[in-house]
């Protein structure tokens, strides 16, 4: 499988490609959940001060401002965090409305394209069930897309920290994360080959329940 052909990158160029005239929007709202991740980085760092100042002073006098100013500090990520993440959500799901809208247009102008002999050897119920099938799984991608960020923003981030702190061990974390990486790859082989034998069958259903219906008022 090459790089293309990969998953998340093959529903991120599709993404792109059916969020034409809004596409200025995509880089807004990427760039809005990037900032909101990358400020939820900052929480760890902000806990490990703490609790070392707990640890070597102790919580008296001459630093309760402080620590209370720490905690109080909790209280601005947050805010911080959905003073981004919360604009980006709203603009990521009403981009993925029309992402859903752009590529059904796509594939139901393809359809009406093809000659009268294809829709002959093709059941119209088992090719509404493809098209719906498509387009709900690419907006529920495009609506969802900010998980994929988070999980990037945290292991790239998380990673870094470690080469910070300690450089011999991310060798090993690096191996592990390797090994883990291509176990994930096996399994989404075997899968792939499954969901490609569940979505025919599916798509078969779909088809006969379309004849029962569509034939509903000669029986």
């Amino acid at each position: 499988m090459g790089f293309k052909d990969n998953p998340i990158v093959f529903l991120l160029r599709k993404l792109w490609k059916y969020s034409k005239g809004n596409r200025k929007n995509v880089i807004l709202y990427f760039s809005l959940l990037l900032v909101a991740n990358l400020i939820n980085l900052v929480e760890p760092l902000v806990v490990a001060y703490l609790l070392n100042m707990i640890q070597e002073q102790g919580v008296n006098s001459g630093n309760i401002m402080t620590i209370m100013g720490i905690l109080f500090l909790f209280v601005l990520l947050s805010i911080g965090f959905w003073f981004f993440h919360g604009p980006g959500r709203v603009i990521e799901i009403r981009n993925a409305f029309l992402v859903r809208a752009n590529y059904k247009k796509h594939l139901l102008d393809g359809t009406m394209d093809l000659p009268a002999k294809w829709h002959s050897d093709h059941h119209s119920g088992d090719t509404i069930d493809k098209i719906d099938k498509g387009t709900n799984a690419l907006f529920h991608f495009s609506e969802s897309s900010f998980e994929v960020m988070e999980i990037f923003v945290r292991l790239f981030g998380s990673y870094i920290a470690l080469i910070y702190f300690n450089l011999h061990a991310s060798y090993i974390v690096a191996l592990m994360l390797l090994i883990s990486f291509i176990t994930i790859l096996r399994f989404d082989k075997v899968l792939r080959k499954n969901y490609k034998e569940l979505n025919k069958n599916e798509n078969d259903i779909a088809a006969k329940v379309f004849d029962t219906i569509s034939n509903i008022t000669t029986v």
